[in-house]
């Protein structure tokens, strides 16, 4: 009795002390980010130009946040999380990246101390939960702020997890209750969660055995069939949330027009691309040494290595299968791996991606899990009755494969600091990228680079002709150089191709303020100006103060001057709610020309 009280309080010493350094060298790995920026892609619309989440957690923002509505998602407690972010740090990026990763270290705890929880093996516990803290392809949803879906979502993945545990070793309608509050939790995070119901019903099987208490493997085929629909029926009400969700979700990107069409991705493209995106995700777990925030859609898919990875696949479910009595965890894993990329694997192609590192979040827990307990397994195998050398020999596989993993991730981390490095690593690794060629362009214009930015806008236009926002970048550019007239003309065709409504109210402002404030009178049209300018404060529905401040300045170029002091005086209420103060004060610097009657001249053109 003795001997068995003490060996419990080693256990449990021992599971405390791997999981203090889990979250120790997790935390090292990641403290890097809190030097760390916001970048331009997805950071304007999720933090710092949403007016709805810069302003803090109020009662109208977080109606907001429950709403239909883009960019991307269905996701209220993901924009509730930034906007708390806000309201404690207002801006400051290193703290919002600082929240991304104490999210992703508590995450790595929790699932380490639920391995645990089904199984009492220390060792593959450990070695999956380090596998995710530290491998590199978890790199993007950490450091990426405006991934806070992706740890936000994991964290109520697996705290339904631990509820779902509790459920199936006590029962009980409350324990049932908390696992479906924890559920819509994390499908409010980030619909990814939908595949969790299925992955509940993989865990029946092993490590929690359910299958095998509720239908014995000697019991006719009949009886298991039953038994395996009392356990589909359990969740049910689960299902039927993740439908929901679904649904949302796919309202908000039709909306937004992210949905890819069958002419532009057909459905032999978009098998072949999923079939190689399973593999590709393979050889980066193995080998990630390509990472990049963004792969482009190639413009024709190899069928020929499409068609070896589908036979790959089908050799790895056969492996699977065959063990399945002996090794149910490869099984499980494996389907874990195969069915939680379904969402994401572009039979349903949403945006210009082929395949993302953030998309593995999830799905790589499966691998991890396989590998790990058939580490255990042929250690097993091979070193039979020696259990000293047993542990000896997982330690030191563990340490061969964890510690690479924390050499690459430090240096892949390091990319996120800046847009630049971001964008300039992906040209690195990646072949006609479009979307890093017109970022890196748009930092460069920022810096005030201009020689470096054209050469970037023109090259990401060279790739994809079809997008306005080499042509919007360009026309920035332009007026730098003191040229509307070519800043007109880029304008002019980026309102032509555009044909997603969301860049409307960009290219109107846009547009209107040109055509309002321009020193030439050629170039210059005040009726345009101001038709323009009131289709982008209607769009916005005058929450954007820049969209006033324009409708303000074109009203003044059309000599209604008190509607001007008017709209300004709005615009800069506008601006200060949205702590925009630099803003705010110079459109109030703007009235005192509007009393006088002077029309707005944009500075950057003025006489010298």
């Amino acid at each position: 009795m003795a001997k068995q009280k003490k060996r419990r309080r080693n256990e449990r010493q021992n599971t405390v002390t791997m999981a203090v350094i889990l979250a120790v060298v997790t935390l090292v790995l990641y403290a890097q980010v809190v030097t760390f920026d916001f970048i331009n892609l997805d950071d304007p619309d999720y933090v710092y130009n949403n007016q709805y989440v810069r302003t803090g957690i109020t009662a109208e923002n977080v109606t907001w946040a429950f709403t239909l509505h883009g960019p991307g998602q269905w996701h209220p407690l993901t924009w509730i999380s930034h906007q708390l972010d806000c309201q404690l740090f207002e801006l400051d990026a290193g703290m919002h990246h600082l929240v991304n990763a104490l999210l992703h270290l508590t995450n790595a705890v929790l699932l380490f101390f639920l391995l645990v929880k089904m199984t009492s093996a220390l060792a593959p516990s450990f070695l999956v939960a380090a596998l995710f803290a530290w491998h590199p392809l978890s790199v993007e949803s950490v450091a990426w702020v405006s991934e806070r879906r992706d740890v936000l979502s994991m964290l109520f993945w697996l705290l339904t997890l631990h509820a779902y545990v509790a459920y199936t070793r006590a029962g009980g309608w409350r324990n049932y209750g908390w696992v479906v509050f924890l559920f819509a939790c994390g499908l409010m995070s980030k619909p990814m969660v939908v595949t969790l119901p299925c992955v509940m019903l993989l865990l029946d099987g092993w490590p929690l055995h359910r299958w095998d208490r509720l239908a014995p493997l000697e019991q006719n085929i009949a009886s298991r069939r039953f038994k395996l629909g009392y356990l589909v029926g359990e969740k049910i009400p689960l299902l039927a949330m993740s439908l929901l969700a679904s649904f949302f979700t796919f309202l908000i990107q039709m909306q937004e027009q992210a949905v890819g069409t069958f002419s532009a991705y057909p459905l032999t493209s978009r098998l072949a691309n999923a079939m190689l995106s399973y593999a590709t995700y393979l050889r980066k777990l193995v080998w990630p040494h390509d990472l990049a925030f963004f792969y482009p859609y190639p413009d024709t898919v190899n069928m020929f290595w499409a068609g070896v990875s589908a036979l790959v696949l089908l050799g790895l479910t056969a492996l699977c299968l065959w063990q399945l009595r002996r090794r149910p965890y490869l099984l499980v894993g494996w389907l874990w791996y195969l069915g939680t990329l379904v969402p994401v694997i572009g039979l349903l192609q949403v945006g210009g991606q082929a395949l993302a590192d953030r998309y593995t979040y999830i799905p790589l827990l499966g691998i991890y899990i396989a590998v790990a307990w058939a580490s255990v397994d042929l250690l097993g195998w091979l070193h039979s009755g020696q259990v000293k050398r047993q542990v000896s020999w997982q330690w030191g596989i563990a340490t061969i494969v964890l510690v690479p993993c924390l050499l690459v991730s430090f240096q892949q981390i390091g990319y996120w600091k800046s847009g630049v490095l971001l964008y300039s690593r992906a040209l690195e690794v990646t072949e006609d990228n479009s979307v890093a060629e017109n970022n890196l362009a748009a930092d460069y214009l920022l810096l005030g680079k201009l020689d470096e930015s054209m050469r970037h806008f023109k090259e990401a236009n060279r790739i994809a002709p079809d997008r306005i926002q080499p042509y919007m970048g360009m026309a920035s550019i332009a007026e730098e150089r003191n040229d509307p007239v070519r800043a007109l003309e880029l304008l002019r065709q980026a309102e032509q191709l555009n044909q997603h409504e969301m860049g409307k109210p960009i290219i109107a402002q846009r547009l209107a303020w040109l055509l309002a404030t321009a020193p030439n009178d050629s170039v210059r049209d005040g009726a345009e100006a101001l038709k323009l300018a009131e289709l982008c404060v209607r769009l916005t529905q005058l929450r954007d103060a820049n969209c006033l401040h324009t409708l303000a300045v074109a009203l003044a170029e059309n000599q209604q001057f008190p509607k001007a002091i008017q709209v300004a005086r709005q615009a800069s209420t506008v601006a200060r709610q949205n702590n925009q103060q630099k803003l705010a004060d110079q459109i109030n610097l703007s009235v005192e020309g509007y009393r006088q009657e002077q029309p707005f001249r944009d500075p950057r053109w003025l006489p010298k």
